[in-house]
């Protein structure tokens, strides 16, 4: 199976996210977080999004991680709903602390570009 460029590009960015994040890197894990359409009308892209992350994930963490840390994934199903959306990307950031974030939704990126940039959480974006 191929690996989307955007998967490369999320571990890539929570390994940044670690260097550049004190509290993350006084913990065990790097929290990293993604907003996918599992379900809904674009679920034939979230899905095997879903799953791949999952098990770059599980390879990474099997190879001891990033920088010696586990990753602990967050991943929010928003159904194609880009209110759904917005909400669970605030959610990453606010409530989950991710160091990275990854979505799929377009417009998701610009609403919520300006909190991921006062947080200092490194984005990644799938178009």
């Amino acid at each position: 199976m191929k690996t989307p460029s955007a998967t490369r590009i999320l571990f890539a960015a929570s390994a940044l996210g670690l260097a550049l994040c004190a509290p993350a890197a006084a913990q065990q894990t790097v929290k990293i977080g993604s907003v996918l359409s599992v379900t809904g009308p674009a679920s034939f892209l979230g899905e095997p999004e879903e799953k791949t992350i999952k098990m770059y994930v599980d390879k990474i963490n099997a190879a001891g991680g990033v920088a010696g840390k586990k990753i602990d994934l967050v991943i929010y199903d928003d159904g194609g709903d880009a209110s759904k959306a917005r909400t669970f990307a605030t959610r990453l950031i606010e409530d989950d602390k991710v160091v990275a974030e990854h979505d799929t939704a377009f417009g998701l990126f610009f609403d919520s570009a300006q909190k991921r940039e006062k947080e200092g959480v490194i984005q990644n974006q799938n178009v």
